[in-house]
């Protein structure tokens, strides 16, 4: 192989291994010196996390920054509740949809995130869901039709 292959190789490596630390470092930082995170660097720092693994759906991002508008971008990760979730979960009525289910899995896996990081003490989510709807059952046409 070509060195040119190989220092491409080792360039990439470096580089991402840089992202990888300064990910990490950032949370160590944040862990040793005490210091609660807000929602908005919370949500920031699990989007970078997400996308350090090679994550980059755009859906999820939009949902994470949705939510930190939602709740206050300076409010504390330490004091969002149930109700706060509950609340945004349910900001567009009663009824249960897939997308609704969509939301607060992703909000289940920010707070785990969060969680498993000993940002949080407990995961503010409710437990108990409603059952999903059912799919519709796919029509198939005839000659007839």
């Amino acid at each position: 192989m070509s060195v040119i292959y190989w220092v491409t190789k080792v360039w990439k490596r470096q580089e991402y291994m840089q992202k990888w630390i300064s990910i990490h470092l950032e949370m160590f930082q944040i862990l040793t010196g005490g210091a609660s995170m807000s929602i908005k660097e919370t949500v920031e720092s699990f989007i970078k996390f997400r996308r350090s693994i090679g994550r980059k759906d755009q859906s999820t991002t939009y949902s994470l920054r949705l939510f930190a508008k939602f709740i206050g971008e300076t409010t504390e990760l330490t004091s969002i509740t149930e109700s706060d979730c509950n609340a945004f979960l349910y900001r567009k009525g009663n009824v249960i949809t897939r997308y609704w289910h969509s939301q607060h899995c992703i909000l289940k896996k920010l707070f785990e995130w969060a969680f498993s990081r000993g940002l949080i003490q407990n995961i503010p989510i409710p437990v108990f869901l409603p059952k999903a709807p059912e799919y519709y059952p796919a029509y198939i046409y005839r000659m007839t039709n």
